[in-house]
């Protein structure tokens, strides 16, 4: 069975809060999918449509990285029906580009341990020992060159 069509496009973060509980805070209230720099004028937050209804979402924020300035990639979700159907792949095509103009060519994010294949697919590698964030599990840091 074919995934349906999606539209990657930019999103507020009204747009994808469910979408990031759904996924990201399973058995935590809501609100707890609200990020620190969500609000941020300089963040950039996307989203993938079907039907008028999210189903994925990732969101960049100006966040240094080791006193290095950087995009820090938060959020990245995608609706279990529509994992593997390039819903992820195409939300990164789309932000990389809008924080690539920018003097900030480097990328990082926290990956969930079983989501580090997919990133390293896309360049991006890992830069830390495995680590547990105790609301989300086990996670490497990995970065991304632009």
């Amino acid at each position: 069975m074919t995934s349906p069509a999606f539209d990657v496009r930019p999103a507020t973060v009204e747009d994808i809060l469910d979408i990031r509980h759904e996924v990201l805070r399973i058995g935590h209230p809501r609100d707890s999918a609200r990020f620190e720099l969500d609000n941020d004028p300089r963040t950039i937050h996307s989203a993938a449509w079907v039907d008028g209804q999210v189903v994925g979402c990732a969101t960049f924020v100006s966040n240094p990285l080791e006193d290095q300035p950087a995009w820090q990639l938060r959020g990245m979700a995608v609706s279990v029906w529509m994992q593997k159907a390039g819903v992820g792949r195409a939300l990164l095509n789309h932000l990389e580009p809008r924080v690539a103009h920018s003097q900030v060519k480097l990328l990082w994010c926290n990956a969930r341990v079983n989501a580090v294949p997919f990133y390293k697919r896309l360049g991006w590698y890992v830069i830390s020992d495995e680590f547990n964030i105790p609301s989300a599990g086990p996670h490497f840091r990995m970065q991304k060159d632009l």
